[in-house]
């Protein structure tokens, strides 16, 4: 993307030209800049940036989901 370019928050990972391999970046990344630990599963299952966000913002208010969030794949 370039700079100018607004990040589609609705358009699925693969759609938006990530790879497996950028979203294992990607996570790697959101845990180290968010202290906490993503399970793999949860990219798949949260498909879209717009997911993803809502569901890493519910994570610390949900006991089940923080733990879902906090096991490593």
């Amino acid at each position: 993307m370039d700079d100018h370019e607004e990040l589609p928050l609705d358009h699925g990972y693969f759609d938006i030209g990530l790879t497996s391999l950028r979203l294992t970046d990607l996570r790697a990344h959101l845990e180290e800049l968010l202290g906490i630990s993503i399970d793999a599963t949860v990219l798949f299952s949260q498909p879209t940036v717009e997911q993803l966000v809502s569901y890493l913002t519910d994570a610390p208010s949900n006991p089940s989901t923080d733990e879902e969030a906090c096991n490593v794949a």
